[in-house]
């Protein structure tokens, strides 16, 4: 956050009340001007707590937790300096914007709908229709925010999907189903488990429902949608699967493919990754924003562990390009899948 006492890291909020932030100061990466780090602001030994009652001249900058890896192969020229020691870190472009811009390209986070609307209704005095859904509200928000389509807005709002509680809500309820695991938790922590389920169960529904709300309305608004989507895809990429090097299906037997020649089954996508651990044995892929896939050689064997990870690619990629999976141009996929 930046404003005209300085930059803070945001820690935690209270509702309709203050926030918890750390002042921070944002420093050059030596020998890359392009890039910033943050560190906490000397001789303060606390947090600050500070109340928004707007969020007019608030700015923002987004920051990512780089390893010391990382950053030995993306700013080397730093390493030359004695006081770049080897640590993780925040590291930014500094490229800072209007909070409500930031909160507009993140899907507004976590926030819930009732807090959406009054926050945009404060800042930007949208209006929203009475019976719209989250999905409604957040789409509505971000293009009025941001000035993009429909289905640019509901890329943004994919984010919600990827970083949502499903997977700690799925863990509590899987938890429960083990006889063994609930044999070992205290008498109390078991009541409290079977006090929270109901509640899980209530936010799983709903984001089940929210994901294929925008699965659908993906769908309807993407560019590939008309008579043969499939089709549509393929000329979308420059031309038939031929002239494109992308093939139409996975070959039966891929077992003998080395990991450059597998690397050319991969979605053309310009981030997709495939690789082979060398120490677990496991075929890898992904498709950012999404997690990465795996499988054991030892447990699926060569040919299957690689066709599963490639499907998985190419069931991610057409999620975001709004292509059904049914229509995917790497035909076979939900045979894999």
């Amino acid at each position: 956050m930046g404003t005209p006492f300085g930059w803070h890291l945001g820690m935690g909020s209270f509702n309709k009340s203050g926030f918890i932030a750390w002042p921070i100061s944002m420093k050059e990466v030596p020998g890359h001007h392009k890039f910033f780090y943050i560190s906490a602001a000397s001789k303060m030994e606390v947090p600050h707590i500070h109340a928004v009652f707007d969020w007019n001249g608030m700015e923002a900058v987004m920051f990512t937790w780089r390893s010391w890896a990382w950053q030995c192969i993306n700013l080397p020229r730093a390493l030359k300096n004695e006081a770049w020691q080897p640590a993780t870190r925040m590291i930014t472009d500094g490229k800072h914007a209007p909070l409500i811009q930031v909160a507009a390209k993140m899907a507004f986070w976590n926030l819930d709908m009732s807090m959406v609307k009054e926050v945009c209704k404060i800042e930007k005095k949208l209006e929203f229709p009475a019976a719209g859904v989250l999905l409604d509200v957040l789409t509505h928000a971000i293009r009025q925010i941001l000035g993009v389509t429909e289905f640019d807005a509901l890329t943004i709002v994919q984010q919600r999907m990827i970083k949502d509680k499903r997977k700690d809500d799925e863990g509590t309820k899987a938890l429960l189903e083990v006889d063994e695991a609930v044999k070992c938790l205290e008498p109390q922590d078991e009541k409290l488990l079977l006090e929270e389920l109901p509640k899980v169960q209530i936010r799983l529904d709903a984001q089940l429902d929210f994901e294929n709300q925008w699965r659908s309305r993906r769908e309807q608004t993407s560019p590939h949608a008309c008579a043969n989507p499939k089709a549509k895809a393929n000329a979308s990429r420059g031309g038939s699967s031929s002239s494109t090097g992308v093939q139409s299906r996975l070959p039966a037997v891929m077992s003998m493919m080395d990991q450059k020649e597998a690397k050319t089954w991969m979605p053309p996508h310009k981030e997709a990754r495939l690789w082979k651990s060398r120490t677990s044995g496991c075929w890898n892929s992904v498709v950012p924003p999404y997690g990465a896939c795996s499988r054991s050689v030892s447990k699926y064997g060569e040919n299957e562990a690689l066709k599963i990870v490639i499907s998985s690619a190419w069931h991610d990629y057409c999620l975001l390009d709004g292509i059904p999976p049914k229509y995917c141009p790497m035909g076979g996929l939900l045979d894999v899948v």
